[in-house]
């Protein structure tokens, strides 16, 4: 049995590429042999992380339903089945990231160091806030 992933990654294929063509077409758009882009459409295996990855990065409208199949058309994210334009959905997509590293800047590193940083300090706060008060209980003798 399909996971549901399969399932979208064969339905995103079976959109963005002409019958005839699948294999050698998704290995010119992502770099990936046509031969495990085969073994995927003929269920021989599941789409590894990579072809998932390359997919997400080559039609960009598709990725978080791809990974969540969740719509979320408002934001650019279609499911391939929904009659929008794919184009015009990629193209608002782009326009929200662009205007997103605008505002906030595109070094998603630093950002992410941040982040990292903000929750390894609260996750030591509260494990430091837990054994004071243990050590507070214990001197006490409860």
């Amino acid at each position: 049995m399909q996971s549901d992933v399969t399932q979208r990654v064969l339905l995103i294929i079976e959109k963005v590429t002409s019958e005839n063509r699948r294999s050698k077409t998704l290995e010119e758009e992502t770099g990936i042999p046509s031969s495990s882009w085969r073994n995927v459409l003929c269920g021989r295996q599941n789409p590894t992380i990579s072809m998932i990855e390359a997919i997400s990065r080559r039609w960009p409208c598709f990725a978080f339903w791809l990974a969540t199949g969740i719509t979320d058309e408002e934001n650019g994210h279609i499911n391939p089945n929904i009659p929008i334009d794919a184009q015009e959905a990629e193209h608002k997509l782009n326009m929200k990231i662009y205007f997103q590293n605008l505002e906030y800047g595109n070094n998603s590193q630093g950002i992410a160091g941040d982040l990292h940083k903000a929750i390894s300090d609260i996750a030591f706060n509260r494990r430091q806030r837990f054994l004071e008060s243990e050590f507070e209980g214990s001197k006490t003798g409860k």
